[in-house]
């Protein structure tokens, strides 16, 4: 491992996931972002507000009170715009948004969230990454507005307000003095976003039931002394955004008198002149809010003399959070530069201190700056940039003896555009052992020195050093020494700066001939026999977009650990190889986005406890192509999620899945397969099978049924087939009648498209039915129309050969039975030409005239004569014997007469010898006539042979016997030539 971990990492996909790494949500969780909620639907930050304004340019979103508390953020910072026309935009929202924000009121200060990945599938509130999270407020601020219906007063009062139940909506009215014509009984009255500029004595005398007051962007300037009198069960009060600098003509001695119940106040956006030196803390009018929790100002630049918290705060015994933040709208205006020992002496109380983007100075911050702070338990100095890392000793040595300080967020302290730092083990001697949870993302380290690690708190569970630029170096062998470590994070840089708009000042170059040796000796742990040691306790390493580039070969783990996720997007990976040993226990592995560009077997081989795999955004689709039988997936008999979507793949051979029998999530959305023949039936457990924005069609009747078993068993299987071209044809026509039947669609098809042989499209939401009728209408009609045609064209076909048979039946049994006679003789001598000299073709009744005299003058000449009566085989097949006497004489002898052109066999025996003639290119026929016959009797056929053929006229029994013996000598002769 070389190189640096730098914020160039492989990031060339369209999917928009930087939101979840940013926000610590997703990623760390992992469940939005890899069953397709956040990145696509957005679902994931819908409780994050905030995400798409700023939170995720600005990475402030995850320690900000303003998008991860209660909402009122949104109040403050969305309406906070000259544009009129995005105010009326989202004014119709308005409503609904605070009903969402006053029910999250309880989380009245800043949150992180992070979703402790439950590996079965389920999600759960990981309090211990929520940096404010407050159990003793749970239960304050959900308000209930008991309201069936909302009441519109816009004909009844002047001021145009919604009552909903004991709640009055009055935002973004023009409203220039508060409304005194509301019910007396509601709780709660918003008036945010209206034109006032003082509230004058006793303005909410009228309403002493109020809980909760939001009078934020508005253009305040004073409060009168008893502008809240009589209000002794208000809860909340946001003055955000307004113009009430602090100081005492705006905050008189009494003007929070009567708010003994308030347990938070927002004052913060207020002082746009920070610099301004008759600007102090109102701590003697915020002394009498003794029930106060949650306090947010604006960070005035601080004074060594007098104090800057003055003595009023120290009657604030209940404070618990104190939130002075800056450089976003969404917060307020802060800019401390310095503190000194004595600038919390009187918050000994504050349990939470947010100071951050406050233009603190490391150089100006005192060694007992937060020594006071003996309650502190939650530290956040995060956009501090002029801290410098060589300044954490100032920060650290007043809490050196802390033992309640759990958490400590020192993010982006250098300034971004430093040089790269190694982190010197020295810097960390004050901090704090009690802490259990740190980040210090992007800070601009490159390494740290072989002791760093070995000095941070020995009971730190969190960690994360995102954003950062490590090599890879020997101080990653100590990482085992972290005994109680849980999480490790050290993503890539995942945040856009904008575009500078002066040089860094001077000073913020942070190095200090600092000496990080890195490749120090390994003591016999490098080369082959390297093993990496991991935290006995640790559970989970976030790696994403870290930069990575390797191939994925050999590497052994020490066994000894508890690693059950490891999540690596967006790194460059290009092949999987192994083996990797000693991750016994990793049930979660993440590898979506790192051009994975071929999976071998063995890398899974030692993974066989791994239910989840995500491995979209690859580019596996010739890997697959041309590896038909390389089983990648083999090893992972446990498997219960596949993610494969976004990896280009075309074809996918039926066994790939074929080990994969617990498998519960199969995606392979966004790939151009044109087919799914995948075999899934040994799957029992499948609930979802995405083949979204695929080319599949249709599905196989084997998947089908399948999946209506499935639903038999009670696995509600879904099928998702939203943006595929599902052929809408008559050869599909049985799938689409399962689709409106089958349980394992989601009703109504929403995304669905039925393509047809055309092209042309439709949506099934919308005509689904209407296809179906049409499609069965017109296939029902072609199936008849096809099956007449069919038939018709059948016996056509049969005519033909029927009639080709007839008119060639003597050609056809010619030819079987010369090859009959020819099989049945190969065994035979076959010395002689031909074995006799004629074949007698004659009806029976001219049997005598053959025995008496034609065969007693012919032999009497030296002819051998074939006789049916007396040479044919017995057994035999009569066709057979008259095709192997035709082949095997000279010369067939046909006697023509009247009996003979009635008998069929002599009409057989005639055509057989016709046949033998042109096979054999010999002549064969030899007609002797008989006695005289009509024309019209002999047949055209036979005629036909006669005159092509040599004949003699059979002279009669009456002729001269010289006649006789000379006709008798010419049929020998002809015979034998």
């Amino acid at each position: 491992m070389t190189g640096y971990v730098t914020m160039t990492g492989p990031v060339t996909m369209t999917e928009s996931v930087t939101i979840c790494d940013n926000d610590r949500i997703c990623d760390n969780d992992r469940i939005c972002d890899n069953d397709r909620i956040c990145d696509n639907d957005r679902t994931c930050d819908n409780d994050r507000i905030c995400d798409n304004l700023i939170c995720d340019n600005d990475r402030t979103c995850d320690n900000d009170w303003i998008c991860d508390n209660h909402g009122i953020s949104d109040n403050g910072q969305r309406f906070n715009r000259t544009d009129e026309k995005l105010k009326k935009k989202m004014r119709p929202l308005y409503s609904l948004l605070v009903l969402f924000v006053m029910s999250r009121l309880a989380y009245t200060t800043l949150m992180f969230k992070n979703i402790n990945l439950d590996l079965s599938d389920t999600k759960r509130q990981d309090d211990e990454t929520n940096i404010d999270h407050h159990p003793e407020l749970e239960g304050i601020g959900k308000i209930d507005c008991r309201a069936q219906d909302v009441v519109d007063v816009s004909n009844t009062s002047t001021h145009r307000c919604k009552i909903i139940g004991v709640c009055a909506e009055c935002p973004n009215l023009g409203l220039t003095v508060v409304p005194n014509d509301l019910p007396t009984d509601i709780i709660k009255l918003n008036l945010s976003f209206n034109q006032l500029e003082l509230i004058p004595d006793f303005a909410f005398d009228r309403y002493r039931k109020l809980e909760y007051i939001f009078i934020n962007s508005n253009k305040l300037t004073r409060l009168y002394p008893s502008a809240f009198a009589n209000l002794t069960v208000l809860k909340v009060l946001d003055l955000f955004n307004n113009s009430l600098e602090m100081t005492g003509t705006t905050f008189p001695d009494e003007v929070f008198s009567s708010l003994i119940s308030v347990v938070s106040l927002r004052i913060s956006r207020n002082n746009r002149e920070l610099n301004k030196t008759e600007l102090a803390y109102p701590d003697v009018a915020l002394s009498r809010m003794t029930a106060l929790q949650t306090l947010y100002l604006d960070g005035l630049e601080i004074k060594k003399s007098p104090t800057a918290f003055g003595r009023g705060f120290r009657n604030l015994t209940k404070l618990h959070t104190l939130m002075l933040s800056g450089g976003n709208p969404s917060f307020g205006f802060c800019n401390l530069r310095s503190l000194y020992n004595n600038t919390f002496e009187n918050l000994g109380q504050v349990g939470i201190l947010r100071l951050q983007n406050c233009g603190l100075f490391g150089d100006r911050i005192e060694a007992d700056a937060f020594k006071p702070l003996i309650n502190l338990q939650i530290l956040n100095l995060i956009f501090n940039e002029n801290i410098n890392a060589d300044s954490l000793g100032n920060v650290f040595y007043g809490l050196r003896n802390s033992r309640k300080l759990e958490r400590l967020y020192i993010n982006r302290i250098v300034n971004r555009y430093s040089l790269s730092i190694c982190f010197e083990s020295s810097w960390l001697k004050y901090i704090p052992k009690s802490i259990t949870y740190l980040e210090a993302r992007e800070n601009q380290l490159e390494g740290m020195d072989r002791n760093t690690i070995r000095m941070l708190p020995p009971n730190i569970e969190y960690l994360d050093l995102s954003g950062n630029l490590f090599r890879f170096g020997t101080y990653f062998q100590d990482l085992h020494v972290m005994k109680n470590l849980q999480r490790l994070f050290i993503n890539g840089i995942n945040t856009n700066y904008v575009i500078p708009y002066s040089y860094p000042a001077v000073g913020h170059d942070v190095i200090r001939n600092a000496s990080c040796h890195l490749y120090k000796e390994t003591n016999g742990l490098g080369g082959k026999n390297f093993i990496l040691k991991l935290p006995p306790r640790l559970e989970r390493i976030q790696m994403n977009n870290a930069g990575l580039m390797y191939r994925l070969t050999e590497l052994h783990v020490d066994p000894n650990n508890s690693l059950n996720s490891l999540s690596l997007r967006f790194n460059n990976f290009p092949s999987l190889e192994g083996p990797i040993t000693g991750l016994n226990a990793l049930k979660f592995l993440d590898l979506s986005y790192c051009y994975i560009k071929k999976i071998l077997p063995q890398f899974f081989q030692n993974f066989s406890s791994l239910q989840y795999l995500y491995l979209q955004g690859n580019a596996l689709g010739d890997f697959f192509y041309g590896n038909r039988n390389i089983k990648s997936f083999f090893y992972l008999s446990n498997l219960k999620v596949l993610n494969m979507s976004y990896c280009n793949i075309y074809d996918l051979r039926p066994a790939v899945f074929s080990e994969q029998r617990n498998l519960t999530k199969l995606s392979l959305e966004h790939n151009p397969l044109d087919k799914f023949d995948v075999n899934i039936t040994h799957m029992w457990s499948l609930t979802l099978l995405n083949l979204s924005s695929t080319h599949v069609t249709t599905l196989s009747p084997a998947t089908r049924r399948h999946v209506d078993q499935l639903h038999d068993n009670n696995i509600n299987t879904t099928l998702n087939l939203a943006e595929t071209p599902i052929a809408c044809t008559c050869e599909n026509l049985n799938f689409l009648i399962w689709m409106s039947k089958s349980q394992a669609f989601t009703s109504g098809f929403k995304g669905y498209i039925c393509v047809f042989p055309d092209f042309s499209n439709a949506n099934l939401a919308t005509s689904y039915q209407d296809i179906l009728k049409t499609l069965t209408r017109k296939c029902t009609s072609n199936a008849v129309l096809f099956f007449i045609v069919g038939s018709c064209t059948a016996v056509m076909i049969g005519v033909i050969i029927g009639l080709l048979l007839y008119r060639f039946r003597y050609n056809l049994k010619y030819l079987y039975y010369a090859a009959y006679t020819r099989y049945q003789n190969k065994n035979h001598d076959d010395a002689a030409q031909f074995q006799y000299d004629a074949f007698i073709c004659y009806a029976e009744e001219d049997v005598g005239f053959v025995n008496n005299f034609l065969k007693n003058e012919l032999v009497a000449r030296g002819l051998k004569l074939f006789i049916h009566s007396e040479d044919f085989t017995a057994g035999e097949y009569i066709s057979s014997n008259i095709v192997r006497a035709v082949c095997a004489c000279r010369k067939t002898v046909v006697l023509l007469t009247r009996d003979l052109v009635a008998s069929t066999w002599c009409m057989f025996e005639i055509e057989m010898a016709k046949m033998e003639a042109v096979y054999s290119g010999r002549q064969v026929l030899l007609f002797v006539i008989m006695e005289k016959l009509p024309k019209g009797q002999i047949g055209r056929d036979l005629l036909y042979n006669v005159k092509n053929n040599t004949y003699l006229e059979f002279p009669g029994d009456q002729s001269e016997a010289e006649v006789m013996v000379r006709w008798w000598d010419k049929l020998a002769s002809d015979i034998m030539h």
